[in-house]
């Protein structure tokens, strides 16, 4: 029989190699600043996880002075034919506090300068009708189940 899953998500394991000390950085500056600790670590899981599946594997970049718009494009394509829009474009925000914070520290160009975030449509939520409710009351009418 297998193992029950846990019902908590698994970190990732991410080897961002010799990107990690500045997404270190990066998250030290977001507890820092206050922020959530889910947040610093979604925040620092989608840097790393950028540099590592993209950058390193798929680029053979080595340093972020080499990461281009065409990089976050790309990484963007990928993670919308799995993800979804909502989904992709939190990735896109956190990516994007991020370069341009390296970008202001390090005086590099920021390669997310003028790139906008996956549009992420409207999800109308669900409204019950009038129909709908006449039907509710009805089943519940009564004193029994």
């Amino acid at each position: 029989m297998p193992a029950p899953r846990s019902r908590y998500r698994q970190p990732r394991q991410l080897d961002a190699a010799g990107f990690q000390p500045e997404i270190g950085s990066f998250g030290l500056y977001l507890s820092a600043g206050g922020k959530a600790a889910k947040t610093v670590r979604t925040y620092t899981e989608a840097v790393a996880w950028f540099a590592a599946a993209h950058l390193l594997k798929q680029a053979g970049r080595t340093r972020w002075e080499q990461a281009g718009k065409h990089d976050v494009q790309q990484w963007m394509v990928w993670l919308l034919g799995r993800y979804s829009a909502a989904y992709a474009s939190n990735q896109f925000r956190a990516l994007q506090q991020f370069l341009k914070g390296l970008a202001a520290e390090e005086e590099i160009p920021d390669p997310m300068a003028g790139l906008r975030p996956p549009h992420v449509p409207d999800k109308p939520v669900p409204v019950f009708t009038g129909e709908d409710l006449s039907r509710l009351e009805r089943a519940c009418a009564g004193r029994s189940f």
